[in-house]
Formats: C-alpha cells, structure tokens, sequence
C-alpha cells in the first residue's frame, strides 16, 4: 500500500510538472513579446536592442511592414510577434515580395543585415513560446527527479530509470525517431513525448545526477576526514575480536570501559550531533559496547561496528 501511494504521489507529480511547464512557457514567452527591446534582444542574438525590420522608420520610408500584412492575411492592429510568426510560416514568399523593394533592401544594408536576417529573426520569435516551454519543462523535470529522490531514498533505482529513459532517448535519435513512431503510434503522442517530454526529462537527470555525485564525493571526503581518527582504534577493535572469539561462549556478563579500550570511539560517541542515518548508527553502535555483555554479544556489537566504517 505504501509502495502504490509513492508511485501515485510521483505519477501526480510528474503530470503537474508537464502541466505547469505547458501554461508557464507560453505565460512567460507573452511577457517577453510585451518588452520590445527583451524581444529584439533576444530575436536577435543580441545585435539589436529594437527591431529594425519592422519599425515605424521601415514603415513610413518603405511601407513595411504595413505592405506585408494583406499577403499574410493580417490585418492591423497587429502585434510584432504575431507579423513574425506569420512570416516565418511563409518565409520565401515574403522574402521575395520584400526583393521587389529595394530602397528596403538598402535600408537593411546599412543597418547590417538582410532578408536572411529578417528571417532568422522572425523565426526565433515564433520558436519563443516552445523554447521557453522548454526551458520549464526542464527546470520543472529537475524539482520533479529531486521529489523523486527524497521520495523513493533509493539511488540504485533512481539510477536504473535514468538508464533506461537515456537508452530510450538515445534510440529516439538515432533511429530519427522511427522508434519513437513504432512505440507512439499517433503524431500527437510522437511530437508530445519523444520531442517534447523526453529530451527535457533527460537533461533534468543528467542534471540531478551530476550535482548528485559530486555532493556524494564531497561528502565522503568530508566523513573521510571526520571518521579518521577512529582507523586509529582499529587495530585494537580487531585484536578484541580475536581475543574473544577465543571463547564465544562464556556466559558472564560485564560491561565495557569503552574509553579505555577504544578511546576514539568513545570520542566519537560523546561529540558527534549529527541527525545523519550514518553517523547515528554509528553513534549508537559504539555506546552499545558499553554493554551487559556476554562474550558472544560483545564480538557481535564489535563486528557490527567494524562493518559501519567506510572502506579506505
């Protein structure tokens, strides 16, 4: 029951990210297209702080892009963005209304581009809204693997899905996606999950995985330099265990100077604070020496001990 109530909690988790990233990148992609000068900024690759194609300066000198909208089927008002993804749909008939007009042509010249210009920036207006849909598809993917992982606290597994999708994504592309045509069936189901769903998923946990193993490393290292001056008490454990394993069967019951015998165990014991499951077990396997203790007890407590210390 447990089991079916985290794979609920995840299967909701990932339809509510699929949802928001679907109404936040077009949300977010209309506020961009509010700020004439994020947008030209952005159209053009950083080139233009405003548009120069379609300006009230290109309008009043050479017609456009008032010219361009009866071709298009627009009519005005109408905002940039939309004239710009109506003429990326129809690009090589636009570009070549606009060849008819060379005073234009000149104009774009001097301002250092073209129609091939003109083109790319109308084509990076009308991808903003899938772009940015992207962009929080994936951010949103990241905060879902995270759940996923606090959720499940269970790396191996988590592991073993990210291999699959990456094999699966991997046969996405490498096929062109006839994999994804046989999987899918549907045109909506092919565009929606393997180009859609997929590629960000995929980012998002090669993303998690990174982070993940590089604070796995800094925390090894960490507990490495934490947990050395217990290897020093080492020796003494394993001389313990031999000693008693000597007799295992003696049956009084005593207790333990654990200060004595380890004494940078007993250290350990008394300093550490942390609420960590490794350093409590920890903890608490070295106060459980202190015993009542038959010998077999003790041997055991010692090699349970012996066992919770990283390898070196």
């Amino acid at each position: 029951m447990k089991r079916l109530g985290k794979a609920l909690a995840a299967a909701l988790a990932f339809w509510l990210a699929l949802a928001l990233s679907g109404w936040a990148g077009p949300a977010l992609a209309r506020r961009v297209e509010s700020s004439p000068r994020l947008l030209a900024l952005y159209a053009s690759g950083g080139e233009f702080e405003q548009n120069p194609y379609f300006s009230e300066e290109s309008q009043a000198r050479f017609g456009v892009p008032l010219d361009l909208l009866s071709p298009l089927g627009l009519a005005p008002p109408v905002s940039q963005a939309e004239l710009c993804r109506q003429y990326a749909q129809r690009a090589e008939e636009m570009a070549y209304l606009l060849c008819q007009n060379q005073p234009y042509l000149e104009y774009l010249r001097g301002e250092g581009t073209g129609l091939a210009g003109l083109a790319e920036y109308c084509q990076r207006v009308a991808q903003l809204p899938d772009n940015l849909t992207y962009a929080c598809r994936y951010l949103l993917f990241l905060l879902w693997v995270l759940f996923l992982h606090l959720l499940l606290r269970n790396r191996p597994a988590l592991y073993f899905g990210m291999g699959l999708l990456c094999l699966l994504a991997t046969g996405f592309k490498l096929s062109g996606n006839l994999l994804a045509a046989a999987l899918l069936g549907s045109p909506a189901a092919l565009h929606g999950v393997a180009e859609g769903a997929v590629p960000p998923l995929l980012e998002a946990m090669l993303t998690f995985l990174i982070f993940d193993i590089t604070l796995l490393s800094l925390e090894q290292s960490r507990l490495g330099r934490k947990l050395a001056p217990l290897y020093r008490d080492l020796p003494a454990l394993q001389t313990l265990i031999a000693t008693l394993s000597a007799a295992p069967a003696a049956p009084a019951l005593y207790r333990s100077r654990v200060e004595r015998s380890l004494p940078h165990f007993a250290a350990y014991a008394k300093q550490n604070r942390s609420r960590r499951a490794k350093a409590l077990r920890l903890q608490r396997a070295v106060e459980a020496l202190a015993g009542p203790h038959t010998n077999q007890s003790f041997i055991r407590d010692l090699v349970r001990l012996q066992t919770l210390l990283p390898n070196r």
